[in-house]
């Protein structure tokens, strides 16, 4: 089923590891920022930071994705799997486009500049929850 629009959200820590509000606009800023480059098939159309939660600093972004090559119809159409395909993102067994894309465009994945810069500390947790390691940059 095709949506018009998507969602993503992306956090900076977790209610139990947070960053201050300016480390967590700086580092949710530049995110937004570097998009278009990352992605130049999902235009974006609306990006909504929010502090004020009970929670930690995090970003909504919405965006549609943009394909083209079409023979039928229209030759640009808003296609998820086309677009990211066209981003080079293809299903691989299990892994379709679009979880392969959403591994890529996280703060952990993206950019190794966004760890360094901001002296990041990731954490990996398992789907219960729990904690499986720690990497300190």
């Amino acid at each position: 089923m095709k949506h018009p629009v998507y969602e993503m959200i992306i956090a900076v820590g977790s209610r139990d590891n947070t960053v201050d509000e300016e480390t967590g606009y700086s580092v949710l800023r530049a995110f937004y920022d570097g998009w278009k480059q990352r992605n130049p098939n999902l235009e974006l159309i609306g990006a909504y930071y929010h502090a004020d939660e009970d929670g930690v600093p995090h970003i909504h972004i919405d965006y549609v994705p943009v394909a083209t090559g079409y023979v039928n119809g229209m030759t640009t159409q808003s296609a998820l799997v086309k677009a990211l395909g066209q981003q080079g993102f293809h299903k691989e067994g299990k892994a379709t486009a679009q979880i392969k894309w959403e591994k890529r465009d996280t703060l952990k994945q993206n950019d190794t500049n966004f760890r360094h810069r901001y002296k990041l500390t990731f954490r990996k947790w398992n789907r219960n929850g729990k904690r499986l390691n720690i990497r300190r940059i």
